[in-house]
């Protein structure tokens, strides 16, 4: 379907409440065969240089420069990212991040190793700075059984309050900048989950604002620098989940990150369930949503074992209102039969009240990976589909520019509502 007129809605209001979603293109329901993997451990692990977490409604950052592996049993995998420096308005900026996510095999013990390194650091007014901030967390399983881990950090000239911090910093140090935040150095856990996953996690400083600050930041409101993750552990053959979900992203053309998944959440390795709420999000001419919620679940009933994410986005107000909706639901599910071993994919998502260009746009119009066309401006995928032998991926929309709108170049990418799930 071709959109040939465009106007831009301005100063629209933004309905938090949602109304039940109608029905979005047809469901999708898949299956092959299952096919054999090899018990053992499982490697995961993440890092990344800077998190802010706002509560004043506005999501600001998400996880930067994030690495990661997730859920595997493959030794030798690296996934390295990096971005040329972050600015955070009022909250402040940094110089370069690097980070750096990786898994190791040898014939004595199995790592997930986690690195994370943030330059020049500039926050809260420049009552905290640094030169240079470097994470490192190690999850060991030894071949003899045994669980160990590492956690590092180094930092160059950092200064809290003025004062500067020593070198050898104890673990867990707390300081105190009166009237402005409580700050957490070298912030270091080792631990074993109810599951029996060992994790090791390091933060260089993870930030908590007070009531009555005057940078006009919300209380409890959460910085984290340098922040490394790496868990190993033993999961049953042919079970594990994967799968993750979000509510809106923006890229720019050369990939990097503009706006970090908000609401994002993974499926556990080992099954369970995690969930992720947002109050709303807020990138300036790009995109807004009220509340959002993403729930992850790994599930081992008596005839199956399935994972299942869902995302839900109220609201979503994208390029100024050029497109709206009033609800988003982004939700897939990959399951696998106990009595034959197939592989079943479906994608059940949802939408109501889809606008593109002012005009609605009915569920009955549309099928997978359908794209509606904004002339000079952007062309949208709705329902976008990417299946695999033993996952699904779903985004609700995607918006590539077709020129260049509040900095982003022309080829630029807006996401909102993903869902993706698969087991291995």
């Amino acid at each position: 379907m071709r959109i040939a007129g465009v106007f831009i809605t301005i100063g629209a209001t933004v309905v938090l409440a949602a109304p039940p979603a109608t029905a979005a293109p047809a469901s999708t329901a898949r299956e092959v065969a299952a096919s054999a993997t090899k018990p053992g451990v499982a490697y995961s692990g993440v890092a990344y240089g800077s998190q802010v977490n706002l509560l004043n409604g506005t999501v600001t950052s998400g996880a930067t420069a994030k690495s990661w592996v997730g859920c595997t049993r493959e030794g030798g995998l690296q996934d390295e990212q990096s971005v040329a420096g972050i600015s955070i308005p009022v909250v402040g900026k940094t110089g370069a991040v690097t980070t750096l996510a990786r898994t190791t095999a040898t014939s004595t013990y199995k790592r997930t190793n986690t690195q994370s390194q943030v330059g020049k650091v500039n926050l809260l007014g420049g009552r905290i700075t640094a030169d240079a901030i470097k994470t490192n967390s190690s999850a060991y399983a030894k071949s003899g059984g045994t669980r160990s881990g590492v956690n590092t950090m180094t930092f160059t000239n950092l200064k809290i309050g003025g004062r500067s911090i020593s070198a050898n910093v104890a673990k867990n140090s707390k300081i105190t900048i009166a009237g402005i935040a409580d700050v957490t150095v070298n912030q270091q856990s080792r631990s074993t989950s109810s599951t029996g996953a060992y994790t090791a996690r390091t933060t260089g400083l993870v930030i908590r604002v007070l009531p009555g600050n005057t940078l006009g930041l919300a209380a409890g409101s959460t910085i984290q620098i340098a922040s490394t993750t790496a868990t190993v552990q033993d999961l049953p053959e042919n079970q594990i989940y994967t799968g993750t979900g979000f509510s809106t992203r923006v890229r720019a053309l050369s990939g990097a990150v503009t706006s970090s998944p908000t609401a994002y959440i993974g499926v556990p390795c080992a099954g369970g369930v995690a969930k992720n709420d947002v109050a709303g999000v807020n990138v300036p001419l790009l995109i807004s949503s009220g509340t959002t919620t993403t729930t992850a679940r790994g599930v081992s009933e008596s005839a199956r074992i399935y994972s299942k994410v869902t995302n839900t986005t109220a609201s979503p107000r994208i390029l100024g209102g050029l497109i709206t909706a009033d609800a988003i639901k982004a939700e897939t599910t990959t399951s696998r039969s106990k009595a034959t071993g197939k592989y079943y994919r479906s994608n059940t998502s949802t939408f109501a009240g889809l606008k593109i260009a002012g005009k609605s746009v009915a569920s009955a119009d549309l099928e997978a990976n359908s794209v509606v066309e904004i002339p000079g401006v952007a062309t949208v995928t709705v329902n976008r589909q990417v299946i695999g032998a033993q996952t699904i991926n779903v985004t609700m929309l995607r918006v590539e520019l077709l020129k260049g709108v509040a900095g982003l170049p022309t080829g630029s990418v807006i996401e909102v509502g993903y869902s993706g799930t698969g087991l291995k």
